[in-house]
């Protein structure tokens, strides 16, 4: 599924762009490699939506070098936001635990100190 990501201020800045897309896969990811742990996170059914941290983790490959996550949590300081087709956003607090459906945008931006 491709997922249109907004980028706000420094994210902005150092892509040299205000949007990009990415690629990310929709399932199924349940297969476990030889000798890895089980993964404790429920895995999406073939063709289900992709995580926020699908996508996010997709960025920061596009992006190289551009942390977002330590695991799968945000890095401090990363705001993430999942913005409807009409415009409205709501906050990402866990990227793993937020699906991007069709007509969202995963939205990103920096947390501005002294607020």
């Amino acid at each position: 599924m491709k997922v249109p990501i907004e980028l706000l201020a420094l994210f902005r800045q150092k892509a040299g762009t205000d949007r990009l897309e990415v690629e990310v896969a929709t399932g199924p990811r349940g297969e476990i490699p030889f000798g890895a742990a089980p993964c404790k996170v429920p895995q999406p059914a073939a063709g289900s939506a992709p995580t926020v941290l699908d996508a996010l983790r997709a960025v920061e490959a596009r992006l190289g070098g551009q942390a977002l996550l330590e695991g799968e949590d945000l890095r401090p300081g990363v705001l993430v936001f999942l913005k409807q087709s009409g415009g409205a956003a709501r906050r990402v607090v866990h990227p793993a635990g937020e699906r991007v459906g069709p007509g969202q945008a995963v939205v990103l931006s920096t947390a501005m100190g002294g607020g």
